[in-house]
């Protein structure tokens, strides 16, 4: 009986390629997951085998031979193979491009490579005491809320099931408490967790967090990390070194040993859909990573998307809320004023210019948010109503005085500042609208001792 090896190779290209077993006389048994060294082309490169069947719709005289078996034992289990073969059929992708996404660079380097950098840096079997875990530090202060208790036990009392949670939370709730908590008991029955958060810039903020509270080993995975740091992240992960795995969407598919808990912060944020190359959604998949697993999924937001509110809807997730702040923390004042009928200087309210003046007596700091660039975003005449429009864009043109410049922030078009209309020649046509530079202006105006 003839044994074929279909072998998913990393190029855009929706097909797998057959090749027959490698030519040693104590081969190792080949499964799926594996990764080999194989002829393609004019070149090797590394794939990863997908099936082993006995059939194959080629001649066998012309089937290429696999050079070489890089790996003893297989690289990614059955979950995550059915994952990347869903991910590939699903998101319409090769599927040597979504291992491509999943493997780290150094594991498809050609074998001189590989072995050079893996006997730098030997893999390390987890020790036992590292999956023991333990919060370090729990202060009074951090005793959990009714509410906060009622999600972590809702959570925990479903480990070794699959079941989607929607931890509905304000800011300032306590979510990241609630994971911490759902962590800890998930590595006191000794699995392991994985946290993704939606950019790279919340990695080192949650990082540092867990970090102060377990004493052991976390592996964070995000695209800025260097090759040996991802390869050894990835593997720290793959073999249980590191109970906790905390990452952005590439995370979503690294494999886990012993999976116990799967945690989507911020499940809302677009940064959880990869836009280039091969296009996915970390949440979705890993969504479906735990109905595969047999883990929960939790994921936390305090303006939860609208499918994931449809599906709570739906009776297929199931809300958990945090209706008000942790601690002693409360929610702060908001006050929305109609400013239609009152006299504004500048953009700046009465009611506005004497709040600012009470914080800024009492020593305190105050933050205006103006999503406005340069002085105005329009130059006008009004005599003729002539308005300063962008010639490649039809964009209006904003005005930036201190450079006394027009810039178009579309296509970046810059002109100098008009001294007279175009159309009917009037002296000096005025700006209309606020831009952050006229409202710092207007600052330095009321409040001449303050730093801006």
């Amino acid at each position: 009986m003839n044994i074929i090896l279909r072998i998913a190779i990393p190029v855009p290209l929706r097909q797998l390629f057959d090749y027959l077993p490698p030519i040693e006389p104590h081969a190792l048994k080949l499964e799926p997951g594996m990764r080999v060294l194989v002829p393609f082309g004019r070149r090797k490169t590394v794939g990863i085998i997908v099936e082993v069947t006995d059939h194959t719709d080629h001649p066998i005289e012309k089937l290429k031979r696999v050079q070489a078996c890089l790996d003893k034992e297989p690289l990614f289990p059955k979950t995550i193979l059915s994952l990347i073969q869903w991910a590939s059929r699903y998101y319409q992708g090769a599927l040597g491009e979504v291992f491509e996404i999943a493997i780290p660079k150094r594991l498809r380097q050609e074998p001189k490579e590989i072995t050079r950098n893996t006997e730098k840096q030997p893999h390390k079997k987890p020790k036992k005491e590292s999956i023991s875990p333990l919060i370090s530090r729990i202060s009074p202060d951090l005793a959990l809320n009714p509410a906060q208790e009622k999600a972590v036990n809702s959570i925990t009392h479903h480990f070794g099931q699959f079941k989607t949670f929607v931890l509905d939370g304000v800011t300032g709730s306590g979510k990241t408490e609630v994971y911490i908590r759902v962590v800890a008991e998930a590595l006191q029955a000794g699995k392991q967790a994985l946290l993704l958060v939606p950019e790279i810039g919340l990695t080192p903020q949650l990082l540092s967090r867990f970090q102060e509270r377990f004493s052991v080993p976390i592996a964070a995975l995000n695209s800025s990390l260097t090759d040996k740091q991802r390869f050894l992240a990835f593997e720290n992960a793959r073999t249980g070194a590191a109970p906790i795995v905390i990452g952005t969407r590439l995370a979503a598919f690294v494999p886990l040993k012993n999976p116990g808990v799967f945690i989507i912060d911020e499940e809302h944020d677009a940064s959880f859909k990869q836009q280039e190359g091969f296009r996915y959604h970390a949440r979705d998949l890993l969504i479906l990573r735990g109905s595969l697993e047999h883990c929960p999924v939790v994921l936390g937001s305090a303006t939860a998307s609208l499918e994931t509110v449809h599906n709570i809807h739906s009776g297929r997730f199931h809300p958990l809320s945090l209706p008000y702040r942790a601690g002693n923390a409360i929610l702060p004042t908001l006050q929305i004023l109609d400013v239609r009928h009152k006299k504004c200087v500048e953009g700046l309210s009465s009611e506005l210019i004497v709040t600012m003046r009470e914080h800024l007596t009492n020593k305190g700091q105050v933050l205006l948010f103006l999503n406005r660039r340069g002085y105005a975003p329009v130059l006008m005449c009004f005599a003729c109503d002539w308005v300063a429009i962008c010639k490649n864009c039809d964009a209006k043109l904003t005005l930036h005085q201190r450079s006394e410049t027009l810039q178009c922030h579309h296509c970046e078009l810059t002109i100098p500042l008009y001294t007279a209309c175009p159309c009917c020649k009037t002296k000096n046509p005025k700006p209309v609208g606020m831009g952050t530079e006229r409202l710092e202006a207007a600052l330095q105006e009321n409040f001449p001792t303050q730093s801006i």
